[in-house]
């Protein structure tokens, strides 16, 4: 799927500003996989008409996906997604920060306060041992507090660099 994404989102950077369609590839992988999503801001700041493209086609494929799944995954997908981001650095799972994989800015920062558990299948547990990172007693508000604000700090920043250059 990363691919996919990376043909999508490359192909349609790549695109002349001309071509009509510029945008389609971002709304597409955005819809596939938020990652993409970063980009919506830049484009609203540096390129309104690709912009505009990326909502359609985002919109078209919220569209079918409602159609076809039901609004948990159709037109009521980015409003939950969201919600869980709003509500916690966890996006609704309880483990989420301190998967081993999750390689996000606060992720990093909130796994820096603890250690990798060491694998033990004879061991029943709600899940599985040596792929979360157990955060240190009495740490983990810290750890949370701190990696919330490195997370707004490289936010503001890159909103300030992207403002800047618009200007």
């Amino acid at each position: 799927i990363n691919l996919v994404l990376l043909a999508l989102v490359a192909g349609d950077l790549a695109l002349p500003d001309r071509i009509t369609g510029k945008g389609i590839g971002i709304g597409l992988a955005a819809g596939i996989k938020l990652t993409p999503l970063v980009f919506i801001p830049y484009l609203l700041l540096r390129d309104r008409r690709t912009f505009a493209y990326t909502l359609v086609a985002l919109g078209a494929l919220l569209t079918f996906s409602q159609v076809l799944y039901g609004t948990g995954m159709g037109w009521g997908y980015l409003p939950s997604i969201l919600r869980a981001a709003i509500g916690g650095d966890s996006y609704g799972q309880s483990l989420g920060m301190t998967w081993h994989e999750n390689a996000s800015l606060r992720g990093i920062v909130v796994k820096a306060f603890g250690y990798l558990e060491q694998p033990n299948a004879g061991v029943v547990s709600p899940y599985q041992l040596g792929y979360y990172v157990k955060v240190l007693p009495g740490m983990q508000q810290s750890a949370r507090a701190l990696a919330l604000a490195v997370e707004v700090i490289g936010a503001l920043w890159v909103a300030v660099a992207l403002l800047r250059r618009s200007g």
